[in-house]
């Protein structure tokens, strides 16, 4: 880790707690990867595979407009506060959650100091407002769990 700010397509991003294995997401790139799933799939989600009344209730939905409120004026699109972060952590964190790809246990976080939890604040805040993300975020491990007298996993 370095503790500088690196400009990586025209975003300015500091890498004193965020690893150097982030992927910018911009939204030209998410348009186009949507365009390019919906254009190879639009055939197997035409209306024209939708019979009877799900159809009929469909085109109708589908005609309403959406009415959705300014980005600018949603306290939804605020920063994140300390607060919100520290009830992350306390009171949402399960204390059984496993650790992730990068081997921090979640039972850490808890146990962070004031200045760490600014820094990691800021880090949350950078990530939500320039959609620069770590790698790492695209990872998970899923382990199946067997329980007594279930269906064996073969069927699945």
């Amino acid at each position: 880790m370095k503790n500088t700010v690196k400009l990586y397509e025209n975003h300015f991003v500091h890498l004193g707690i965020l690893r150097e294995d982030y992927i910018p997401i911009k939204k030209d790139y998410v348009d186009k990867q949507f365009k390019t799933t919906y254009m190879t799939r639009s055939n197997q989600f035409s209306d024209q595979n939708f019979k009877g009344t799900f159809r009929t209730q469909k085109e109708t939905e589908e005609r309403t407009p959406l009415e959705i409120a300014p980005l600018n004026d949603n306290k939804m699109n605020d920063l994140f506060s300390l607060n919100e972060l520290l009830s992350a952590i306390i009171i949402r964190l399960s204390k059984n959650t496993a650790a992730g790809p990068d081997e921090i246990p979640m039972i850490s976080f808890k146990q962070l100091p004031p200045n760490y939890l600014k820094h990691l604040l800021g880090t949350i805040n950078i990530i939500y407002t320039e959609h620069v993300f770590p790698h790492t975020w695209q990872e998970s491990t899923i382990l199946s769990i067997h329980k007594n007298h279930k269906p064996t996993l073969g069927i699945f």
